[in-house]
């Protein structure tokens, strides 16, 4: 399997599609919060941004694929970091640099936690229209 984006720590489980998330209809529900992680289990394999190689990073964006202000999630309601405690700091909407190079195999993938916040969106929904996706890469 090549090198994507997985639900699972042991990159078995690729992401297909958007990020499904649910508030509860009474706002109680807060900030959600998940982790997928970027990798490949087979040996010997790397990769770089494919614009300039081990120079341009590798960096995961948010798209959103239903831009309905006020009645959905926007980017913007959206962080993204490597570690729990950078999502403190990290801007909502910004995309998120990953590396210049990630190595194959279990103990290199990186992790990229989200945090959703939807104050633009109503509550009690399964939202299911912001996906993640990386900057073209090229894998050696």
């Amino acid at each position: 399997m090549p090198f994507g984006i997985f639900t699972d720590t042991n990159l078995t489980s690729p992401l297909v599609g958007p990020i499904d998330f649910q508030q509860n209809s009474d706002g109680s529900t807060g900030d959600l919060e998940a982790v997928v992680y970027v990798g490949n289990l087979e040996a010997s394999k790397q990769i770089q941004a494919d614009s300039d190689p081990g120079v341009d990073q590798i960096v995961a964006t948010l798209t959103d694929i239903s831009v309905d202000p006020g009645n959905s999630p926007e980017i913007t309601d959206f962080k993204l970091a490597t570690s729990a405690l950078g999502l403190d700091s990290a801007v909502a909407g910004d995309p998120l640099n990953l590396g210049l190079t990630i190595a194959s195999g279990a103990g290199n993938k990186v992790a990229i936690h989200i945090r959703a916040a939807t104050p633009t969106a109503p509550g009690g929904v399964v939202y299911d229209e912001i996906s993640i996706v990386l900057n073209p890469v090229r894998e050696t």
